[in-house]
């Protein structure tokens, strides 16, 4: 494991914002962890099935971004506990943090949902008032 990464790990919250991956830059949307909860996360890896060579450092227990204790790898997966995109190494994980903030240009889309007609007759006729 290393322990060097891993405790200064906390500290790329105050300077980066997003991460390519796969040469697309995302947002960071959840904190680097604090050394501490790194240790007490070792606990949970057989409750969320993650391998005990794997030391998760960020993400929300579904997507984890972990050490590979045994290879040196920075891991990025999913909740299926598939291998997303890795680095070879935490030097080309920290290089491929940025500053740069990502800026959606559109607003989400509903694809489908399920609303009971009269809520939905309801919230038209809200907004139509508006």
């Amino acid at each position: 494991m290393n322990i060097e990464f891993l405790s200064k790990v906390e500290a790329l919250n105050d300077e980066y914002c997003s991460i390519e991956i796969d040469t697309c830059l995302e947002s960071i949307a959840l904190p680097f962890w604090s050394l501490e909860e790194i240790e007490s996360g070792l606990n949970l890896r057989e409750e969320w099935e993650v391998p005990d060579n794997l030391v998760p450092f960020q993400g929300d227990w579904h997507e984890l971004l972990c050490l590979d204790a045994d290879t040196g790898k920075v891991i990025y997966i999913n909740d299926d506990r598939e291998v997303v995109f890795s680095w070879p190494n935490t030097e080309e994980f920290l290089a491929s943090l940025s500053k740069e903030e990502v800026v959606y240009d559109t607003e989400p889309e509903i694809i489908s949902a399920w609303i009971d007609p009269d809520l939905l007759a309801k919230a038209n006729d809200f907004k139509n008032k508006l």
